[in-house]
């Protein structure tokens, strides 16, 4: 029985073989399946923010946006990383980096930061940014930063009064009377 099996994969073999050396083009490439990367989520944060200048209270950050995709290579089971971050423009905030200046209505850019949603908030260039903020030095000017609380006065000072001279008493004369036993 065995001899038997032997004998028929020899014989299947060969008409393999057969088949192939009879002049048939052979494509000898790889064989991939419809997708030959493996799409990956990225590790990295979608956006981050970078401190740049600081001033009466207000920041400005440049926001980055992740772009570019993260693979896994058919092939090699390697995973490429072809993600970097791209600058989007300048945002103006408080110094910790979690309430940002907005535009009203629909304009703006909207992110997600460290998992908080921001909407319409405004880009700025760098030195429109620098700007703005230098223009803001002074809370007073600006009705949407925080009040300062109000420094306590001095008392106030009292009038000075008026300075007279003491009266003179006789005038002019008084001297030269009494010289001459006059009252």
């Amino acid at each position: 029985m065995e001899f038997l099996a032997v004998g028929i994969g020899l014989y299947a073999l060969s008409r393999l073989i057969g088949e192939a050396s009879s002049g048939d083009v052979v494509d000898d490439t790889p064989v991939y399946p419809d997708n030959p990367v493996v799409p990956l989520a990225p590790t990295e944060p979608a956006y981050k923010i970078e401190e740049v200048y600081s001033n009466g209270g207000r920041t400005l950050y440049c926001l980055y946006q992740l772009e570019g995709g993260m693979y896994t290579a058919p092939d090699s089971g390697l995973v490429i990383n072809e993600t970097n971050y791209v600058k989007v423009g300048h945002i103006i905030g408080d110094p910790l980096g979690t309430n940002f200046q907005t535009e009203s209505g629909s304009g703006g850019y909207s992110f997600n930061l460290d998992g908080n949603e921001y909407t319409n908030v405004s880009i700025y260039t760098l030195e429109s940014g620098k700007a703005y903020i230098d223009s803001k030095e002074n809370p007073e000017d600006d009705p949407t930063s925080p009040q300062k609380p109000d420094e306590p006065s001095s008392p106030p000072t009292p009038p000075t009064p008026e300075y007279k001279p003491p009266p003179v008493l006789g005038g002019m004369n008084a001297g030269v009377m009494r010289r001459g036993g006059i009252y």
